[in-house]
């Protein structure tokens, strides 16, 4: 198994705990972990992750004076392949070129951080490096396995594709391979860059931590639903609104998250009089969410397409409600078959709240019959079943893992890191 170093933007990030739960599945399949992020944020990790926290290291950890020390020998290791004719300064000459590629940073900056990582490779005597989001991370880890002559890959997660990319075919041209999260992003991918291996792997869930309930907590409930996630454009939280103003059924609802939609949101529920009906109960942690989630009747997710085109490729919280067995109501946006189906959700069609009334009064009538349970743990169970086939953070890294190994076997550049 292999020495990976993880190359991330920022962290601790609470809205990104796909990180970590990939990089402690990867940990499991066998892999040596090295978590490195270019800004270390002041401020707590998620519960559960303070062991990995400890470990994680900040470019700015490096030093001015350790990557002068390894400049010097990599400038040996240089020469020695010069003198040798090595495949390897066809590696550096591809960082050189990579590096004037990019845009809006300068090529001095990109090789100087791009060294600082390549440091770090050999100090720990990685073999491959894997960076999360195809921006800074994508540009100084595809560097960085340019100079150090290993091999490298990149996953993308949708704001670095369809709201903010940057050099993005540059990347996926120079990187050995790229990770999609949803089987959209692939095929655009593969269309951009049809030489470079491109693979489709979502963003899987830990499912030793995020499992169902132990008993039957919904008999006696009252019909109250949760909404997760980030108060975006993207998430449909206005026609959520809206739709339980139009509900026959008596519908209560916590929305817990934050975002730029909070205020816009507040003052909708205020016109409508849904005062008693919907709560903003702010952001949560993951603790939380493990340990409240199979508290409520439903998730509901209803998830929208923006007036510009954009959605959003496959958010982790519909995996962890599958994982609970908590009922799941969403759009046909993401019940496509691609996450969920007709057939393990309850599903209305996107950017209508009329519709997904229509779906909320639907579950409401369930819950209060005993062959509507019966349906729930029907449905339910299916997504359950499909979450711990293709969903469970261990079935993904065990893809991500043979990526890996692939990878490292086919490249070609004989490195002397190692010997110096």
């Amino acid at each position: 198994m292999k020495t990976i170093l993880y190359v991330i933007p920022e962290f601790p990030v609470a809205s990104e705990t796909f990180i970590t739960t990939e990089i402690k599945a990867i940990e499991r399949q066998g892999h040596r972990v090295v978590p490195v992020c270019l800004k270390r944020r002041d401020e707590p990790c998620q519960a559960g992750d303070e062991k990995l926290n400890e470990r994680f290291l900040s470019l700015s950890d490096v030093s001015f004076i350790a990557v002068l020390k390894y400049l010097i020998l990599w400038g040996f290791q240089l020469l020695f392949a010069l003198l040798k004719g090595d495949e390897y300064l066809l590696s550096v000459w591809a960082a050189f070129l990579f590096a004037r590629e990019q845009k809006g940073v300068s090529t001095r900056s990109v090789l100087f951080h791009g060294l600082k990582v390549s440091y770090l490779v050999w100090h720990f005597r990685a073999q491959h490096i894997h960076c999360h989001f195809a921006w800074s991370p994508a540009v100084l880890g595809i560097t960085a396995a340019r100079l150090s002559g290993i091999s490298v890959s990149f996953t993308s997660h949708g704001s670095d594709v369809y709201k903010t990319p940057q050099n993005l075919q540059s990347k996926l041209q120079n990187a050995d391979f790229v990770v999609a999260v949803c089987k959209r992003m692939l095929d655009e991918f593969q269309t951009m860059s049809p030489e470079t291996p491109v693979v489709h792997i979502p963003c899987g869930v830990d499912t030793h931590s995020f499992h169902p309930a132990h008993s039957d907590k919904s008999q006696g409930k009252n019909n109250k639903l949760l909404f997760l996630g980030r108060l975006s454009e993207t998430k449909g939280l206005p026609d959520l609104v809206n739709a339980i103003a139009k509900c026959d059924a008596d519908i209560e609802i916590d929305i817990a998250g934050d975002g730029p939609l909070k205020q816009a949101l507040q003052e909708q529920v205020a016109e409508l009089g849904l005062h008693q009906q919907v709560h903003f109960i702010g952001a949560v942690s993951r603790q939380w969410v493990m340990t409240h989630i199979t508290d409520y009747q439903a998730l509901v997710l209803p998830f929208c397409k923006t007036a510009d085109g954009i959605m959003d490729t496959g958010p982790l919280v519909l995996k962890e409600a599958m994982a609970c067995k908590v009922p799941v109501v969403t759009t046909d946006l993401m019940a496509s078959g691609e996450i969920l189906d007709p057939h393990c959700a309850w599903v209305a069609r996107h950017n209508d709240a009329d519709d997904l009334a229509r779906v909320l009064n639907q579950l409401v009538e369930d819950l209060s019959q005993a062959d509507g349970q019966q349906r729930i743990r029907a449905i339910t169970g299916l997504a359950h079943h499909k979450l711990t086939c293709c969903f469970s953070a261990d079935v993904c890294a065990l893809q991500l893992s043979r990526q890996f190994e692939s990878a490292h076997a086919g490249y070609q550049v004989e490195v002397m890191h190692h010997e110096i």
